[in-house]
């Protein structure tokens, strides 16, 4: 994996001074994959519980209503909304996949949160979003990182049980 890192550390706010936040952004040469994670590291004298939230935002070049959304939730039952026209939000059992119409690649986000993170994602007239929340915590000197959040463009029709081995990578 090779990318780029980008760290926070917290100076000044009282309450969290000394925590440092630092994220991820990971990809693997000739491989239309990218992974997201994030990691924080307590130095602030005290035990801390963080929820961290991530999220993406997309929208389409020329026509947004050329974008739609398909989930499972975690009862599996699928769901699909077109962008521009439906309006609602959804939490999701490990994989979203956005494509366009006129896009030959879907962009499939898949998060297996194993219980301390959570998938969701959301679409009105304006904007499609995917988000994930990760709840965690540090002792003093300790670290807390997020599950892998992974981006992968393909035209293949992936499955969340079919993505089952990259709930394995870890940082």
């Amino acid at each position: 994996w090779e990318g780029t890192k980008t760290t926070v550390n917290i100076e000044e706010y009282f309450d969290h001074k000394g925590l440092s936040y630092s994220q991820y952004f990971l990809t693997m040469p000739g491989l239309p994959v990218m992974c997201h994670y994030a990691s924080f590291t307590n130095n602030t004298g005290a035990y801390k519980h963080c929820g961290l939230y991530f999220a993406t935002h997309i929208g389409h070049p020329t026509e947004f209503k050329l974008l739609t959304v398909s989930a499972k939730d975690d009862q599996k039952i699928e769901y699909r909304y077109r962008a521009g026209v439906d309006d609602t939000g959804k939490g999701a059992d490990r994989l979203i996949t956005i494509e366009a119409s006129d896009q030959k690649d879907k962009l499939n986000y898949f998060l297996d949160g194993a219980g301390s993170a959570w998938a969701h994602f959301g679409l009105d007239n304006k904007i499609v979003y995917l988000n994930s929340n990760s709840q965690g915590q540090a002792e003093n000197g300790g670290t807390y990182t997020t599950r892998p959040m992974f981006y992968i463009f393909t035209d293949a029709a992936l499955t969340a049980d079919g993505l089952s081995d990259l709930a394995s990578v870890v940082f």
